[in-house]
């Protein structure tokens, strides 16, 4: 209605627009009067048919509200009884639910325990199965070796046996060594002789006597040098010494490396004197014969005279 009358006075104003007019303007004016008037009849209408609705919700309320307390009084015993009996039906239901639940806890137990079974027995399968692949890999392990330790036994007895061989012609060559040694023997010949030259006016105790003029040395085995005669070889040897001196106390030794072995002692006041010792001696290849001036006893000078004063030795036999 509000937009029916809005629409009727736009037109009106327009047309005041296109017209000046005061007749129209004052029949424009009734028009409006009139539509209002119009609006204020359906506006009461409206009113009164808004009142009735209100009047006939009321009216359905209250006649809903006392059909629900009517409904409320007949049904209530029997909604008493059937609610005793739903409680006796949930009761019957509850225990039912309790004895399900207590089988599926039993139930849930007994899964819990096929599961931890059926786990330890896959760990013991992979243990098993790493046990065997284990075993087998020490077993591939123990013939590889075994085929090592042949291999290495076969070649420890052929070493054996070449260490055999090679023992045989070492021992051999050895004793074809020590025959041709022992053969060297049998023909070797160590002798020498040799005299002082010259005559020896006087010698510090302890030192050499170098007997200088050699007589006779066979295998070069004495040294006129230092006076000092080296074995060249393993035997038995003869030495043999002679001194003619002139002292009241005269003593010599003779050394065989660092050990006395024979003594000779010669002396007389203002006069010459001759003194002699042989020795009969085992000597090893390398050890060294000499003859020394021994202690300080005697007044000095000691002299010896050369041409009786000698030193002699030879190889008796040699090994």
């Amino acid at each position: 209605m509000k937009r029916l009358y809005l629409a009727i006075m736009v037109m009106a104003i327009d047309f005041a627009h296109v017209t000046s007019e005061p007749s129209e303007l004052e029949r424009l004016k009734k028009t409006l009067d009139m539509v209002d008037l119009t609006l204020a009849f359906d506006i009461l209408g409206l009113r009164r048919d808004l009142d009735t609705e209100r009047r006939l919700r009321l009216e359905l309320q209250t006649t809903v509200h006392q059909l629900q307390e009517q409904m409320f009084a007949n049904n209530h015993t029997n909604s008493i009884n059937e609610i005793d009996n739903l409680r006796a039906d949930f009761k019957t239901q509850q225990s039912i639910i309790e004895n399900v639940l207590q089988e599926v806890h039993v139930v849930q137990n007994q899964n819990h325990i096929l599961r931890n079974d059926n786990t330890r027995l896959q760990n013991e399968n992979n243990d098993l199965r790493h046990m065997f692949i284990a075993l087998n890999e020490a077993f591939k392990e123990e013939k590889h070796l075994r085929k090592q330790m042949e291999r290495r036994v076969n070649g420890l007895r052929l070493m054996q046996e070449n260490l055999q061989f090679e023992s045989v012609q070492e021992t051999l060559q050895l004793n074809g060594l020590k025959l041709s040694e022992f053969e060297k023997h049998l023909n070797l010949r160590v002798s020498f002789s040799a005299q002082v030259s010259p005559s020896i006016n006087d010698i510090d105790p302890y030192e050499t006597i170098v007997f200088g003029k050699v007589i006779h040395n066979e295998g070069n085995a004495y040294n006129p040098i230092n006076g000092i005669f080296v074995a060249p070889v393993d035997g038995t040897y003869v030495f043999f010494s002679n001194l003619l001196t002139l002292s009241k106390e005269f003593e010599a030794v003779l050394m065989i490396n660092e050990t006395i072995e024979l003594l000779l002692y010669t002396g007389q006041p203002n006069k010459f004197a001759n003194g002699s010792n042989m020795i009969v001696i085992h000597m090893d290849k390398g050890d060294r014969a000499r003859m020394i001036k021994h202690n300080v006893w005697g007044k000095r000078p000691f002299y010896i005279h050369n041409y009786f004063s000698t030193f002699s030795g030879f190889l008796l036999n040699a090994g």
